[in-house]
């Protein structure tokens, strides 16, 4: 169990060394926060390449064929 605890005008929690690296977070790292159901969720920050998905599909043609592309037979043991 950990508490709340005030460190000048902000409050905070200590997270035990065991719990970062349970989680693969050491000191610097960012987490991000949200609430859910009344419940904190701590989890580790992850940075995205900074594009969404709907900047990658800006620039596909509207025309754009979305067949599949025949690559020939299995080179190895690959499954198909």
């Amino acid at each position: 169990m950990i508490k709340v605890q005030r460190w000048g005008n902000s409050q905070g929690i200590r997270l035990p060394k065991d719990v970062l690296e349970t989680v693969g977070l050491k000191v610097g790292d960012k987490i991000e926060w949200l609430v859910q159901k009344g419940r904190i969720i701590l989890k580790p920050f992850i940075q995205s390449r900074g594009y969404s998905l709907k900047q990658l599909l800006r620039d596909v043609p509207k025309n754009w064929d979305q067949n599949e592309v025949e690559w020939g037979d299995p080179q190895g043991k690959e499954a198909w």
